[in-house]
């Protein structure tokens, strides 16, 4: 029984295909063929602009001058400038991000925040030479759309433990000469 449905249909199949003119048949190949093509143009389309976005925030946050990556090796380097803090530490001086339980390093510490309607930025990494090593805290407060440095202050970690304050504006704009630090604990990396 299935055998003689089957040789009925491949004959109704081939009758209905007779049937139709040659035009009619060539326009389904034809939407058929351009339809494919509209689908797979669409996903390498998307695909595109997908790796286009991530390039993009990639390289915004490498070489924009306002990433906290940026910020950091700015910072870095006023550090490694900074001659009490070479003589200190010792050199060659490296930076990194806090360490991990396993020694590790991971990204640095930042933070935004708001103060008296002005935005404020805090990143927290460590500098390590052959003597001793030391955390460094900066925070920023963004002034005409940059983000200019309102402190940079490197505390060492081994004695003799001593802070070294290798940028202070925090006296030009206004503040009282003794001033709590904000703490870092609260950070998270990111």
């Amino acid at each position: 029984m299935d055998a003689i449905d089957n040789a009925y249909h491949k004959r109704h199949r081939i009758t209905i295909l007779l049937n139709e003119t040659p035009d009619t048949f060539k326009i389904k190949v034809k939407v058929k063929e351009t339809s494919k093509t509209i689908w797979y143009t669409g996903i390498v389309v998307g695909g595109l602009i997908a790796a286009g976005i991530i390039l993009f925030t990639v390289l915004k946050e490498l070489f924009w001058s306002q990433s906290p990556q940026s910020i950091y090796s700015d910072a870095f380097k006023k550090c490694t400038g900074n001659s009490r803090l070479c003589d200190i530490l010792g050199q060659p001086i490296k930076g990194h991000g806090a360490e991990s339980s396993r020694g590790r390093h991971r990204h640095i510490k930042y933070a935004t925040y708001m103060k008296n309607g002005v935005e404020h930025l805090q990143i927290q990494f460590y500098v390590k030479g052959i003597r001793n090593q030391a955390k460094v805290c900066a925070d920023m407060e963004k002034i005409n759309d940059k983000f200019e440095y309102y402190y940079l202050l490197a505390e060492t970690e081994n004695y003799p433990k001593e802070s070294i304050f290798v940028i202070d504006n925090r006296l030009s704009n206004g503040a009282p000469a003794v001033q709590t630090l904000y703490k870092f604990q609260v950070l998270k990396g990111q």
